[in-house]
């Protein structure tokens, strides 16, 4: 396999993406990732220093792909008000973390691992992914102060957030009357539902 000038790096990272939601980030390295590329073992040390480097363009990649998500969401229901777009939002990003569990990891698995201000273009997309939030939230509360906005999208981003743990991690009997159970019944029957049940604006 021959690479033009610049393609070795985005086959890395291409490669490293797969490699990370087939088996969870912690399985990536460097040397893998070249066997993956079928170049060279010390070919990846040329485009990344380290490992959380590469890393680092892994959650990139996967917050660039969620806010793709988001803003087709907002461009499918446009013709929706504020409130209910802002409950499509929420199911879009419930579905990726849902369906691209591996990379979600990776991309909220920062604390004390990847400092995102270290990674300027994962900081950036990051950033950006979550302004799509505080810019529909604005549309919602437009009286809000910048700090009482970023506060609830906090609290409803946390919401979702803790949906994909307890839907990934616990494994309860829908028959029964713990909140956990309720939650899974909720989503499983009808996200927006739940989402509108939830979300108390």
């Amino acid at each position: 396999m021959k690479y033009h000038h610049g393609d070795l790096r985005e086959a890395l990272i291409l490669s490293a993406c797969m490699v990370c939601e087939e088996l969870g980030f912690e399985k990536i390295s460097l040397r893998s990732i070249a066997k993956g590329a079928n170049v060279s073992q010390t070919a990846p040390y040329r485009h990344f220093k380290t490992k959380k480097e590469l890393l680092a363009e892994v959650a990139r990649c996967g917050f660039d792909e969620l806010r793709t998500k988001l803003l087709q969401s907002l461009e499918d229901n446009k013709s929706t008000n504020p409130k209910e777009q802002f409950i499509n939002l929420g199911v879009a990003y419930l579905e990726f973390g849902m369906n691209k569990r591996n990379t979600y990891d990776l991309m909220m698995h920062h604390q004390g691992f990847l400092n995102f201000g270290d990674f300027p273009s994962l900081e950036k997309s990051g950033e950006e992914t979550f302004n799509i939030l505080i810019e529909t939230m604005l549309k919602i509360m437009p009286n809000l102060s910048e700090e009482e906005l970023y506060v609830q999208c906090i609290k409803h981003w946390s919401m979702i957030h803790g949906l994909i743990g307890v839907i990934d991690n616990l494994a309860v009997d829908n028959n029964s009357a713990t909140n956990a159970a309720t939650a899974i019944k909720y989503v499983k029957d009808d996200i927006k539902s739940f989402l509108r049940k939830a979300i108390d604006f």
